[in-house]
């Protein structure tokens, strides 16, 4: 998983959207 740390902080501001993200590379 290259979500990094940049991920993270959104994921913990949206993980429903970031779980969304986490299957497009973006």
């Amino acid at each position: 998983m290259t979500i990094d740390k940049n991920w993270l902080n959104r994921s913990n501001k949206d993980l429903g959207r970031s779980l969304r993200f986490t299957h497009q590379p973006v």
